[in-house]
């Protein structure tokens, strides 16, 4: 009850300031030091970082016209070289979204990816990228390290490090 308490004293926190875009106050004010318990400060600080990575993530995709749900989708179709199922794609994407066909629809009127049938099964539908689909791919990628290296201050060995220990936060047995 504690940390859910605190937590959403963080998430007002956070909201409270994300109407005037001032991300930079929010970090000054670190409202996550006052605890005690240090696994409650590592677990709402793992939260309030995830937030910022991912306003910062959507406000990068936005410059695209994409949500990160559409990118994930396409980023998804791409690793295939080959077309991809749909339910493959389920599978692998990070957001487990379940209304792929809305998503899927979006990039195919923007002509990022294109739709075919599948010749055993006439139910399944394949997706694979298109050309336009790839070139904003690699621009996104190019242009997404400008946005994140100023801001990523880790060295390779303490992203590792990091890496290491979100994993075992997620392999935790007693979920």
């Amino acid at each position: 009850m504690h940390l859910l308490k605190h937590y959403l004293g963080v998430v007002v926190f956070i909201f409270s300031f994300s109407k005037n875009n001032a991300m930079n106050k929010i970090q000054r004010e670190n409202p996550l030091s006052a605890f005690d318990n240090q696994r409650e400060n590592a677990m709402l600080n793992v939260i309030f970082t995830g937030n910022w990575l991912l306003k910062t993530y959507s406000d990068f995709l936005k410059n695209y016209g994409l949500t990160t749900q559409q990118y994930n989708l396409l980023w998804a179709i791409a690793l295939d070289k080959d077309k991809t199922s749909v339910s493959d794609l389920k599978a692998r994407m990070m957001d487990r979204n379940p209304n792929l066909t809305r998503l899927a629809n979006f990039l195919e009127e923007r002509r990022l990816i294109s739709r075919y049938s599948c010749p055993n099964d006439r139910r399944s539908i394949q997706l694979k990228t298109t050309p336009k689909g790839n070139r904003l791919l690699e621009t996104m990628t190019r242009d997404w390290e400008s946005v994140y290296k100023p801001h990523y201050n880790l060295s390779e060995e303490e992203a590792g490090i990091l890496n290491k220990l979100l994993h075992k936060i997620r392999e935790n047995p007693e979920r």
